[in-house]
């Protein structure tokens, strides 16, 4: 035998051994893959989208966007654990699922804003205009005016915000069936509701920005019931919720022939004609009957006036011959859940003006007091 042939013959085992390793190697390492893919299947429990939309429930629930209207019933639930008087409804938004459904118990309008944490801002002072019988009050927050009714004349006037010491102007309003208007309320888009005492009567119509003297025609009337047995005694006041676009009115109640009364309608679809309570597009409720719900009568707290509190979705009504404001939930039961005790006057409209909601009060004297929150 050859000496390269001994050599190789001697050398064969060892190749052989080395053959043998690699294959093992390669059998271990095919093994620990499909025990690593196997693994992972289980672990995601063969479907990764429902992993995925499991941890996404509770950012979700904790995040739930407010509704506009902050009174309303479908406040959701994410905002139940802020209840400030704001209506802000982000703070305590944790999003934990356990405080989500400790949260979405709780339905119903927010926590009343305090009354007891306005204080006047000065002594009542005299408007310019009208000469008498000032008898409502609204606020534009479009152009932050003010426009303040004038009784029996179908006419308002409107000021700077903050500065009753000169009209800007006056608007007054044509095709009104008479000229008891005694209450008004600023809608959005340059429109305005007026109430009519002379019966059950709310009259819009558009006005026009700007500074000089108008005259604007009434687009549509809602007639809301029929007229009281006696003159002189329909609606007092009105108001509206513009995001969930409904209305609220009051009937004073002086008159035992004609009680005080508390209604709520949502805006119409239908606004180019006129309706009244027997039309379908016209549904008219009295959630509550005032007279059996509200203390005393219309001699002791009438219903004179009326302003919607978005911070919290309730109503504020002020009284003449209770020398107050009310604060009602318009979807309660008439339960006064708050007030605000006035110097005596013939008080006759309210409203809230300013980013700082200051409470502006209007009286038949011709005197307007604002009133600002506490510091």
């Amino acid at each position: 035998m050859s000496l390269s042939r001994s050599v190789l013959v001697l050398l064969l085992p060892s190749i052989a051994l080395l053959a043998c390793d690699e294959d093992a190697a390669e059998s271990s390492a095919d093994t620990e893959t499909a025990g690593a893919t196997e693994s992972g299947t289980e672990g995601s429990s063969g479907d990764p989208s429902q992993s995925t939309s499991e941890g996404s429930t509770s950012t979700t629930a904790g995040t739930t966007q407010p509704p506009t209207t902050q009174g309303s019933t479908t406040v959701a639930s994410s905002t139940a654990s802020s209840s400030d008087a704001t209506g802000s409804s982000t703070d305590g938004a944790t999003g934990e699922s356990e405080d989500t459904e400790d949260s979405s118990e709780t339905t119903g309008s927010n926590t009343p804003v305090n009354l007891s944490e306005y204080q006047e801002a000065g002594p009542a002072s005299s408007l310019p205009a009208p000469g008498d019988d000032a008898s409502g009050i609204t606020w534009n927050y479009d152009t932050d005016r003010v426009w303040v009714v004038q009784n029996g004349a179908a006419r308002f006037f409107e000021y700077p915000a903050d500065d009753f010491s000169s009209p800007i102007r006056s608007v007054s309003l044509v095709g009104i069936n008479g000229n008891d208007t005694e209450g008004l309320t600023y809608l959005g888009g340059g429109e305005v509701a007026v109430a009519f005492e002379g019966g059950y009567g709310v009259y819009i119509a558009d006005v026009p920005d700007g500074d000089e003297s108008i005259s604007v025609g009434v687009k549509q009337t809602l007639t809301l019931a029929p007229p009281p047995p006696v003159g002189n005694n329909g609606l007092e006041g009105i108001t509206y919720d513009p995001a969930a676009e409904v209305f609220y009115a009051v009937g004073e109640g002086q008159d035992p022939n004609a009680p005080r009364r508390f209604f709520r309608f949502a805006r119409p679809a239908v606004t180019d004609e006129d309706l009244d309570w027997n039309d379908a597009a016209l549904t008219v409720e009295e959630p509550f009957i005032a007279d059996d719900a509200l203390p005393g009568s219309g001699a002791s707290l009438d219903l004179a006036g009326i302003a919607f509190d978005a911070r919290d979705g309730n109503v504020l009504i002020i009284s003449h011959t209770g020398t107050r404001v009310i604060q009602l939930d318009p979807a309660g039961d008439g339960t006064i859940l708050g007030e605000l005790i006035l110097s005596p006057n013939q008080w006759e409209g309210v409203s809230l003006v300013g980013a700082n909601h200051d409470l502006v009060l209007i009286a038949e004297s011709n005197e307007v007091q604002r009133f600002t929150l506490s510091d």
